[in-house]
């Protein structure tokens, strides 16, 4: 079921970091007092060098970190950047490593660490999160990854890669539970990936907001069962108890299903002049503890929405 109500907002501006300079945060909560909870002041970025107020502009994913509000940036050269209780532990820029192909992040378990994914499906490492294997380590050669999820099980730590035909590839700890090729669905249009809490199982969304369940990842509802007719889903993340997930679009629309709770959206806040409209949504993250999300763009602006922070 998707639910609509929000009311007040509040703007939070972040601490600068000596190499970047003029992000800012929207949260947006179900109360004012809810809003101010929420601990963005003093937080602190870090990551790929920048000067002035120049922000980085190919920005194309973000995970959170530990705690409430704080959270990792990624660029497309695999610049990162970090808010926050997130400590920046690296980035490829830094390791002198040059790439123009970063398509998503994941944080480690213990939010201690990150790890990259390119749209070969190469595997950067950062932190605590473990090199656990990548495509091309393997020899398989293939240009269409689009995101990368973190997925524990008994076995331990890992991570999913998943093509844009629905391709999945497992590493470490993460189990495979299946595919679109595999189940003999045709698709290009698969935008992203989210694991269930225990690693035996993922959800994988298209650009249609179809949603396709894997493993015991229950379906919870898609666009298309609504109705309603879209091409512009970016991202997914999922709930903490497993009982639902959000799908988010590149105008900042946000759709809840299952147990998922809705606190907001931008085209929501766009009508009542609480923010402007935007188009480049690449992406969205939840908070460890499951209570708000936070939505990112090209920008590297950021949007939360916390009913019960």
């Amino acid at each position: 079921m998707i639910t609509t109500d929000r009311s007040a907002w509040q703007t939070v501006m972040i601490a600068t970091g000596s190499l970047i300079a003029g992000l800012s945060v929207s949260f947006f909560a179900s109360t004012v007092s809810s809003a101010a909870s929420i601990p963005a002041s003093g937080s602190h970025l870090t990551g790929r060098a920048s000067t002035g107020t120049n922000l980085p502009s190919d920005i194309v994913g973000v995970t959170a970190g530990p705690g409430v509000g704080n959270f990792w940036l990624a660029g497309a050269d695999g610049g990162v950047f970090s808010s926050g209780g997130a400590q920046f532990e690296g980035s490829l820029p830094e390791l002198d490593v040059h790439t123009s192909d970063i398509v998503g992040i994941a944080a480690d378990s213990d939010g201690g660490g990150y790890w990259l994914a390119g749209a070969d499906g190469g595997v950067f490492s950062f932190g605590s999160a473990p090199f656990d294997g990548s495509l091309p380590q393997l020899g398989l050669h293939v240009s269409d990854i689009v995101d990368i999820a973190q997925s524990n099980s008994a076995s331990g730590k890992g991570y999913l890669l998943v093509g844009a035909d629905g391709g999945v590839f497992s590493f470490g700890g993460a189990s495979y539970e299946g595919s679109l090729p595999g189940s003999n669905v045709r698709v290009s249009d698969i935008v992203a990936i989210a694991a269930t809490a225990d690693g035996r199982g993922y959800w994988l969304v298209g650009a249609d907001g179809g949603v396709f369940a894997f493993g015991n990842a229950q379906f919870k509802g898609s666009i298309p069962g609504l109705g309603i007719h879209s091409s512009r889903i970016v991202g997914m993340a999922s709930a903490p108890d497993e009982g639902g997930y959000w799908l988010v679009g590149a105008d900042g629309g946000v759709f809840a299903f299952g147990d998922a709770p809705f606190d907001g959206s931008i085209p929501a806040a766009v009508q009542t002049g609480a923010a402007a409209p935007v188009s480049n949504i690449v992406g969205m993250a939840v908070n460890p503890n499951g209570q708000g999300y936070l939505l990112v763009d090209a920008d590297s602006h950021v949007t939360g929405f916390c009913g019960e922070c």
